[in-house]
């Protein structure tokens, strides 16, 4: 499954380059919200966090409509899981999506919508847990150091001459458990990740 979808993504690019030599550069910002999915699942208090998220933006375009698209940032996530105490879960992330796009074009608004594969490398997991007082913890050793997700949203794109900007809205699904309970702990057994969010920048052309 993996080799197969890598060889049409490569297919795509090579065909595409015969095609459309359009390679567009940027930054963006966004914010998002990160909930998770407890395994097994029991009622508990939850708040969703709004954090900020740094980044770069490209895009290749492999014709007038297909393009992929990548934007590599920087941010946090943070979960809570509150039963008896009050427990706090948070690390840093570096996220690299690689992403189909497909592009509707009404000449300076460009509407999308896009999907693909995204990986997290997670930094620095710590627990901060709330009971008779606040006690912070490395929990390295129980979580996972890469989280597998499918991302996927929709954007706007205005288009002008010489640069573009861009807004989009995804949400990102993770595909793996990123938890494994020390000894002595039952819950939660499996942890992921639903993570929604936007994002906002400004791209230029470097090969039109």
């Amino acid at each position: 499954m993996k080799k197969s979808v890598l060889l049409l993504f490569l297919g795509l690019f090579i065909s595409g380059s015969t095609l459309c030599a359009k390679f567009d550069l940027g930054a963006l910002n966004g914010i998002h919200m990160t909930d998770a999915e407890f395994e097994p699942s029991r009622p508990l208090s939850k708040t969703l966090y709004a954090i900020p998220q740094f980044g770069l933006f490209a895009k290749y375009s492999l014709n007038h409509n297909l393009s992929i698209q990548s934007s590599p940032s920087i941010t946090s996530k943070k979960i809570v899981a509150n039963q008896i105490i009050n427990i706090e879960l948070t690390s840093e992330f570096i996220e690299i999506p690689i992403l189909l796009s497909y592009e509707f074009d009404f000449g300076l608004f460009r509407p999308y919508v896009f999907v693909g594969p995204n990986i997290g490398i997670i930094v620095n997991p710590k627990s901060t847990t709330y009971f008779n007082g606040k006690v912070e913890e490395d929990i390295s050793e129980d979580v996972a150091d890469i989280e597998y997700a499918i991302k996927g949203g929709l954007g706007l794109e205005l288009e002008f001459e010489t640069f573009s900007f861009f807004g989009q809205a995804y949400l990102n699904y993770g595909l793996n458990d990123l938890y494994t309970p020390p000894s002595g702990i039952t819950f939660p057994e499996d942890v992921y990740l639903r993570t929604y969010g936007i994002q906002a920048g400004i791209s230029f052309p470097l090969l039109k």
